[in-house]
């Protein structure tokens, strides 16, 4: 059976997981399908996220997810859940406009049956409707330009300000002492 798509599972983790998602992919005939390329270096990940359409992290939680900020700055639309980190960076505007989906994640890590295939469902119709999107270069470029504010020399240069502002402050109030 030939797809359209193609899984990229990158990363490491338990080395049981991984058997129990290669005997499933084996299971279904998707072995042209999938690949499981384990740790990226840094180096080769802008190649890896500009080449794909949606990048998928369905975390129970995760306290930030900057592969997700890397894949937006790379024009790469994402899926993930709406616990962490990633509803705080990850800009309205690209969920408004459909570019990024924010499912709603599980309240554990051993979650009753119908919690689970509700987030199973939701995670497969949004990565359905991310894949069903188009991906131009004018949409990759809209992508990427709603987080260039999410950079670090952005960041340095709002610290700097904070702490020129306090400087600023205190040259000109007398700062209570502890």
């Amino acid at each position: 059976m030939a797809h359209d798509a193609s899984l990229v599972i990158a990363g490491t983790g338990p080395d049981a997981d991984i058997r129990c998602y290669k005997e499933l992919v084996r299971q279904n005939n998707l072995t042209r399908e999938v690949s499981f390329p384990g740790q990226i270096e840094h180096i080769y990940l802008p190649d890896l996220l500009n080449a794909a359409r949606v990048l998928v992290l369905p975390a129970f939680h995760e306290p930030f997810g900057l592969v997700l900020l890397e894949a937006l700055a790379c024009g790469t639309r994402v899926v993930t859940t709406n616990q962490g980190g990633p509803p705080e960076f990850i800009p309205e505007s690209l969920r408004m406009a459909g570019r990024a989906s924010l499912v709603s994640g599980l309240r554990s890590l051993h979650p009753a049956q119908d919690e689970e295939r509700r987030f199973v469902e939701q995670l497969a119709d949004s990565v359905a409707k991310q894949m069903s999107e188009p991906s131009t270069p004018k949409e990759r470029s809209a992508i990427s330009r709603s987080v260039q504010a999410l950079s670090w020399s952005t960041y340095v240069k709002r610290l700097a300000q904070v702490y020129q502002s306090a400087l600023d402050l205190r040259g000109t109030t007398q700062l209570p002492t502890p």
